[in-house]
């Protein structure tokens, strides 16, 4: 754990702004047109649960989550490649520069694969010599204060396995996140599976990624952290 106790939100996980028009080549609109309507229900549900398992920190195949990527048709190019982003809404995806210096920080148990992302047209690479990494973060905490942190919005938005799902709604500080403080020896990197995958980080952590310029994209936003006896 960091000796400042500070940890962060990264907003990139969880900020609507954030999301890139990128989705997993066979989950656009064309390509459900050419199966036949039980064909795209079946992908649709097999989608729910991959992206219910990832925000809960569990492991999935490179398959499952996606190995080529494709700009959604008609949208502008994003600007990019950014040290993190989010794919979709629900996918985080790193440079080969942010997953190595993560890796060298052992920050608890992360999973990386490789993926292509491709143009709208899927002709060629959307950012020409990008090196992109599927990150998948395998610690789940529920750490999240959520009755005193003014960012969640009451009520659940939906309810899972008699477990209340929030949203975070305001991430511009006023209303900080409050969380626990990270016990001692614990992942330095962790999601909160009540949260839809929202992404925290320890102090030592963000600080790294500052020092090497790596913080673009991230949006990192300093939580409260409170001690409860």
């Amino acid at each position: 754990m960091s000796s400042t106790g500070k940890v962060w939100l990264a907003q990139v996980s969880v900020g609507s702004e954030f999301v890139k028009p990128i989705w997993q080549v066979g989950s656009h609109k064309a390509d459900y047109n050419q199966i036949s309507d039980e064909e795209t229900l079946e992908r649709i549900e097999a989608s729910k649960k991959v992206r219910f398992t990832y925000q809960s920190g569990l492991m999935l195949s490179s398959n499952a989550l996606g190995e080529v990527f494709s700009l959604v048709p008609e949208m502008a190019k994003p600007s990019g490649p950014q040290p993190i982003m989010n794919f979709g809404g629900d996918r985080l995806v790193v440079t080969a520069e942010t997953r190595a210096l993560l890796e060298s920080l052992n920050p608890g148990p992360l999973q990386f694969h490789k993926i292509d992302v491709l143009n709208a047209e899927r002709t060629k690479s959307l950012w020409e010599g990008a090196d992109l990494h599927m990150m998948q973060v395998l610690e789940c905490r529920r750490e999240t204060l959520f009755e005193e942190s003014g960012a969640i919005r009451p009520p659940a938005v939906t309810v899972r396995d008699g477990v209340a799902y929030n949203m975070i709604t305001s991430t511009d500080g006023e209303d900080p996140m409050v969380v626990l403080p990270p016990a001692e020896g614990s992942a330095e990197i962790w999601i909160e599976d009540r949260l839809f995958g929202a992404l925290f980080l320890t102090d030592r952590i963000a600080q790294a990624l500052k020092a090497a310029k790596l913080t673009r994209g991230w949006g990192l936003l300093e939580c409260r952290v409170k001690v409860v006896h």
